[in-house]
């Protein structure tokens, strides 16, 4: 399983929007395409310019496969010409997690 975590920064006052239109319209175009969708957050504490999202795949040719008919999608192109003025920055990570106890909560 991979894991990838993307941050998108908005610029000042457009982080709403941004995740509105993300919810609305890329994901309607991303969904059937792009991997398993885990979370999607706006931060709250801190930088409340931040959208996150995270993704899992199967693999990282999973992940390469899924991103490349993405970027061959009309529609995700056009999402991405609408979002793109609303975005100062953009962070990509793929994470491993670490094996840890099972944790019981009360």
């Amino acid at each position: 399983m991979l894991t990838e975590m993307r941050i998108y920064t908005c610029h000042v006052g457009r982080a709403a929007e941004f995740a509105e239109l993300y919810r609305r319209v890329g994901l309607a175009v991303q969904l059937p395409i792009g991997g398993h969708l885990k979370a999607f957050y706006r931060t709250e504490v801190g930088d409340p310019s931040r959208v996150i999202l995270i993704w899992e795949y199967e693999s990282y040719e999973d992940r390469a496969g899924r991103r490349a008919k993405l970027a061959e999608n009309r529609d995700w192109l056009a999402f991405l010409k609408q979002a793109a003025p609303m975005v100062a920055s953009e962070e990509n990570m793929i994470l491993s997690a670490v094996p840890t106890p099972e944790v019981k909560l009360a």
